[in-house]
């Protein structure tokens, strides 16, 4: 919406004399506000007359040429020209002329601008609102920037969205990430073709868009149409890193409300900025990716192809890679993948071993980001993976996780899923996180300078990091592998070692159609472990938050629901009490993943009540006798969408298993459970009462013998879930 060049030629003198009185108006107004005066006042003229006065003392010194010429009519400028010193002359006028008449055209256009920013919003919030209609668990967000915003640092802010870093990043942003980033327009942003030492100095940089803007030069001329500015690209102090430490408290949240290896990755380069050796934005690495190729030290003898990578992948490899595939050097991410191999690979305060465990991390984190699993390879695959991206996967996944290395089993059984592996690579992210974040913040102790971060903003950050980060060990995990989120097929419930666990099953082995999800889960194998836990209710509320129960290819014609089926050859067997009294079949257990997933449905929230608004429990859906007689299970969320799982076991009820199978009624007079009920809701401050609490119940219908048909196995489990929610809720009113 910015106009490049400025229309010139209607400006004579008298243009630039009503423009120098609008500053003196424009001045008038900001002395006004600033001391306070009411408009009211300005009708006196004594009062108006002082403020013109301090306004036309700030116009003289911002144009004292043309205010001396134009305005108090002193000298004649044409013939001041003419004389010796007329060169200089001129290039002042020149400079005055171009400032006064941007700030003009800039007062014009306001209006204007601000008329077509709210049309253009508009339209990309109802673009916005529709994608996140049509994908309601996605997250969306699109981003408008002006560019005076965008070439002052200004990118949103937190308090206004959860993707907007506000005052964490400012420039580091800027340089970092979006001026690096491809232009999807046919716009040249200016930077790209001015000189390093003008782009480098904000003055000069300023002074020469001037000269472009206003014909002034017109050694760009054939550029016009298309160039935009967004600023230069001046090298950032240490000051303003160290001044920005709500950078890593940004991470922090994201890593507690996001992904996970992402945010270590960004804390990792924020890290090595800390470094006077390593402070190099990425934009300078764009314009000279070769510049931190003097720190990496090549074997004098090469190691062989299946020599053990005690670092990963090797820093001088990179360059092997970028020899062989060239655009790699114009690619934002591998050239901040580079520089975090070189920095970690020697960073003098880490100890060997550490660098060496970070370096490996970086590799996997890499690995997972671009999505190196499209060229994993099963029996029969025939694809030729002769694309450039394809090449490059593979050449990256044979350097840095060679076939058969402990490194390679690991990133896969990673990328699949499987419950181990991922755990580990979780609990080793989080502990990589905090040490990083303590020696970021044991850097900026010692400089000592007071940060710039805004103060509200980061609360936010801080409070998430710190209430989120380390979950209760009564929170359901929420996995941080995004790319496995989809339905399976076929879930499989087994009991192993003390342990529940849910496995996927696959139905079809040959290649295209292996697992009939339009190649989502082509990478994984037949049998996948998804969640191992002591509970069983754990782990089907585990399946159904990560949403590996519901429909496979919803939408088509292919839709199927998941299914839940029992291992036979791994039965639960657990105390005779509970195999004869507690437990459950397929079919009620099919039944209780409907409940869950229809009681909890999808919600969205607002991440600003994790400061704003005081924990609350919205929705409670209570079970008993579920695989364990006398255990009570609550399964609950809050208002941040966390879900919990509460269980507590009761002793006289399974003293009296066998009297209580035939007669549950007097389940209800259980001392025991009365008493765990009413301090589960009054240490959480629920109030069963209240209509904004939703509550769902279930009692096993195997540890009661009732009235019911044999073939009334619905209702029974309905009618035993209305009598546990009449003695719930009895039990839950105020004392």
């Amino acid at each position: 919406m910015e106009p490049f060049r400025f229309d010139l030629s209607e400006w004579d003198d008298e243009h630039l004399i009503q423009a120098l009185k609008l500053e003196i108006s424009a001045w008038t107004q900001r002395a006004r506000v600033k001391k306070k005066i009411h408009p009211e006042k300005l009708k006196d003229p004594k009062i108006r007359g002082e403020l013109q006065k301090i306004a036309r003392a700030q116009v003289h010194k911002a144009y004292p040429s043309l205010y001396r010429y134009l305005l108090q009519k002193e000298g004649d400028y044409k013939k001041d020209l003419m004389s010796p010193k007329g060169a200089q002359l001129r290039q002042t006028l020149i400079h005055e002329m171009m400032a006064l008449i941007k700030r003009t055209n800039q007062r014009k256009q306001t209006s204007t601008f601000k008329t077509r920013e709210g049309l253009f919003k508009q339209r990309v919030n109802t673009i916005q609102d529709y994608i996140q209609k049509k994908f309601p668990k996605a997250e969306i967000y699109m981003f408008l920037a002006d560019n005076p915003s965008f070439r002052r640092g200004y990118h949103g802010t937190t308090l206004e969205s959860k993707e907007a870093s506000g005052s964490a990043y400012e420039f580091v942003l800027t340089y970092e990430v979006l001026m690096p980033g491809i232009q999807f327009t046919p716009m040249i942003p200016s930077h790209f073709i001015l000189p390093k030492d003008i782009n480098n100095s904000q003055g000069f940089y300023e002074r020469t868009m001037d000269y472009i803007r206003f014909g002034a030069i017109n050694i760009y001329d054939k550029y016009i149409g298309h160039l935009t500015d967004l600023g230069g690209t001046p090298a950032l102090p240490m000051k303003y890193i160290l001044g920005h430490g709500g950078m890593i408290y940004w991470e922090s949240f994201k890593a507690a409300s996001g992904n996970l290896a992402k945010a270590l990755l960004n804390l990792f380069r924020i890290e090595m900025l800390h470094d006077k050796k390593y402070l190099i934005m990425i934009i300078e690495m764009i314009k000279d990716p070769n510049r931190l190729d003097e720190f990496i030290n090549k074997p004098e003898e090469a190691l062989g192809a299946d020599a053990p990578k005690e670092y990963g992948l090797e820093p001088w490899e990179l360059l092997e890679m970028e020899t062989s595939l060239p655009l790699l050097l114009k690619d934002p991410w591998w050239l901040k993948y580079k520089v975090l191999k070189i920095a970690f690979g020697e960073l003098s305060y880490l100890e060997v071993q550490e660098r060496k465990r970070i370096s490996k991390i970086i590799d996997l984190c890499f690995g997972l980001h671009i999505k190196v699993s499209e060229v994993f390879t099963k029996a029969g695959d025939t694809r030729a993976f002769d694309t450039y991206r394809e090449k490059f996967l593979l050449d990256f996944l044979q350097r840095a996780f060679p076939s058969g290395s402990p490194q390679r089993k690991f990133l896969e059984h990673v990328n699949i899923g499987e419950t181990k592996a991922v755990i580990e690579f979780e609990n080793e992210l989080k502990d990589l996180f905090k040490s990083s974040l303590d020696r970021v913040l044991e850097i900026q102790a010692e400089a000592g300078l007071p940060d710039e971060s805004n103060q509200k903003e980061f609360e936010i950050w801080y409070h998430y990091y710190q209430k989120n980060f380390e979950p209760p060990p009564n929170m359901v995990r929420k996995s941080i592998l995004h790319h496995l989120k989809v339905p399976r097929l076929r879930l499989q419930a087994a009991y192993q070692e003390k342990r529940w666990l849910i496995r996927s099953m696959q139905t079809e082995s040959k290649l295209g159609k292996r697992f009939d999800t339009f190649g989502v889960l082509d990478i994984l194998p037949d049998e996948v472990d998804l969640t191992t836990a002591p509970s069983f209710t754990y782990v089907l509320a585990d399946c159904i938050l990560n949403s590996y129960y519901g429909y496979v290819n919803q939408g088509t014609l292919k839709e199927q629901k998941s299914v839940i089926e029992f291992d036979p050859k791994a039965t639960y067997k657990a105390e005779v009490i509970d195999e004869k009294y507690a437990y459950v079949r397929p079919d009620n257990v099919v039944r209780i993943a409907n409940h869950i997933s229809e009681f909890f449905v999808y919600r969205t929230y607002h991440y600003l009540d994790c400061v704003n608004v005081e924990r609350h429990y919205l929705e409670i859906f209570f079970f008993l006798h579920l695989q364990r007689f006398g255990q009570l299970s609550i399964l609950y969320r809050d208002n941040l969408t966390n879900w919990y799982l509460d269980e507590f076991d009761h002793a006289d009820l399974r003293k009296q298993a066998h009297q209580l199978h035939t007669g549950h009624a007097a389940t209800y007079k259980s001392k025991g459970l009365v008493k765990t009920i009413r301090t589960f809701l009054r240490d959480r401050k629920i109030n069963l009462a209240d209509s904004n609490v939703k509550t769902l119940f279930w009692f096993n219908p195997n540890s009661a013998q009732t009235n019911h048909a044999a073939n009334k196995v619905e209702a029974k489990e309905q009618d035993l879930a209305e009598e546990f929610k009449q003695f719930v809720h009895a039990v839950g009113q105020p004392q």
